[in-house]
């Protein structure tokens, strides 16, 4: 999932797709800013769901190449149901102490704890 960081505006930020599936044909080389590769044809499908944006990169197989998912939305909105609640808040408890790349750590320190609640409290509602 894609969050902005701490401190980004409404309609700050950009997420680029580079969609070249083409015939499936030979690969000449990989772009120095793609960070995924494939070499079928096939098509990409968005999936927009309220504040939320599902990105998938689907072979002509069926199987999913690759995938990610943007939410419009404050941080501390941990599930996505738009609005901060009790749910969120239980969220980021279940999760307390050191936590790599997790989204209940909405501070991005590197450990869910008090400064995560209090960004929470601040978005409550």
């Amino acid at each position: 999932m894609y969050r902005k960081n701490l401190g980004m505006h409404p309609h700050e930020g950009t997420v680029y797709v580079v969609a070249g599936h083409g015939s499936g044909g030979s690969v000449s080389g990989i772009h120095p800013l793609m960070v995924a590769q494939s070499n079928g044809a096939g098509s990409c499908v968005l999936k927009i769901n309220g504040a939320t944006l599902d990105f998938y990169s689907v072979l002509a197989t069926g199987e999913i190449a690759d995938s990610f998912q943007i939410f419009k939305g404050p941080l501390s909105d941990l599930n996505g149901d738009g609005v901060v609640n009790i749910q969120d808040l239980l969220a980021v408890i279940g999760a307390w102490g050191s936590c790599s790349a997790c989204i209940e750590d909405i501070n991005t320190d590197g450990t869910v704890d008090v400064s995560d609640i209090l960004l929470l409290i601040a978005d409550w509602g």
